[in-house]
């Protein structure tokens, strides 16, 4: 049997992805579980080092599983060497190479707020961030790092792709104000000699819509009943629209959901993100991107109603009429009568 820990201060970069990651953490809390149980100490702290570094920017692991019983090891852990430390005095400065700012920002960690997330948002987000903490206790730093890409290339991939996924989308109505998504999905044929298994487990479809717009929750759950092996469909926020399987298998499955305009928003971006991936292990998973250049063409007076665009041209014109002085309409009104009156006389 063999095993292996990283050193004391294991990661300092992206988190690195398994397509057993799941199983991995799974199984390590069990090892932690089973030396707390047995009061050995040899590899302990290692192996809750290691569970640590395992977490998502969530404070979870890869899935729900997992999560349960690492947190369910890492408790016990500290449990069992909470009083080692009596008194938790932590303060930890969180300092961008790029920022022009000389105030010092300390995050504090003490006994009454050790189980409260603390966040810290970095305004200038290129160059390194600088790290300096001092005091009793321990304490975890994470750094969440988001960007956004305009290719499918350019998008990290999965550890393994494990399934096929293709949409299609048909934009109609007034300005695009509907779209049609037409979804497959299916597991690959590879994955019986890959993975030994002609089926996946609890598979999770998630795709990204256009701001403004919204799938009616009703249809969602009307979907279950007509589209096999869903078992759920709810909205999300991003905004984004989430379907759960009980698995997904060789024969793939199509569905077909709307998406319909419901605030009026312009200057959406022409790129949408979309994944399919296994709920117990996240890394067996297929990403990509989808495109809608038409809604990425409007401007806000193409989406609004006319009582919200005074400023559009569309519904804001007026015919230009024409508005009298007093002056000149005295002006008129005199010569007027002077003409009147050369008139009568002359006859």
């Amino acid at each position: 049997m063999k095993i292996y820990w990283p050193s004391k201060n294991p990661r300092q970069n992206w988190k690195p992805e398994s397509n057993h990651e799941g199983h991995a953490v799974a199984a390590t809390a069990y090892a932690l579980l089973t030396h707390i149980y047995r009061a050995e100490q040899l590899n302990k702290f290692e192996i809750m080092t290691w569970l640590q570094t395992q977490r998502n920017h969530i404070g979870g692991m890869s899935s729900t599983y997992d999560t349960l019983l690492a947190h369910k090891a890492l408790v016990l852990y500290a449990i069992g060497t909470g009083d080692s430390i009596q008194n938790y005095n932590m303060n930890i400065n969180f300092t961008s190479s790029s920022s022009n700012e000389l105030d010092v920002n300390y995050v504090t960690i003490n006994d009454s707020n050790i189980i409260q997330l603390q966040q810290y948002d970095i305004q200038n987000v290129w160059g390194n961030l600088l790290v300096d903490g001092q005091g009793t206790g321990y304490a975890l730093v994470q750094l969440r790092v988001e960007y956004n890409v305009e290719y499918p290339w350019l998008i990290r991939k999965p550890p393994y792709e494990a399934f096929n996924m293709t949409v299609q989308t048909k934009l109609y109505g007034r300005n695009f104000s509907h779209i049609d998504y037409d979804v497959c999905l299916s597991w690959l044929p590879q994955n019986l000699e890959i993975l030994g298994s002609n089926k996946s487990g609890h598979a999770q479809f998630q795709i990204q819509i256009p701001t403004g717009y919204r799938v009616e929750e009703r249809w969602l759950k009307e979907m279950i009943t007509f589209t096999r092996n869903l078992g759920d469909g709810e909205n999300a926020p991003g905004p984004m629209v989430n379907f759960l399987f009980d698995y997904l298998d060789l024969d793939p499955i199509c569905f077909t959901f709307t998406a319909i305009r419901y605030i009026p928003v312009a200057n959406l971006s022409r790129y949408y993100e979309m994944k399919v991936f296994e709920y117990h292990e996240p890394g067996n998973a297929n990403r990509s991107m989808y495109y809608l250049r038409d809604i990425f063409g409007l401007d806000i007076c193409e989406v609004c109603g006319s009582y919200q665009c005074p400023y559009c041209p569309h519904y804001a014109f007026a015919i230009s009429t024409f508005q009298a002085s007093p002056i000149v309409l005295l002006t008129i009104i005199s010569f007027s009568f002077i003409l009147f009156q050369s008139i009568f006389l002359a006859t």
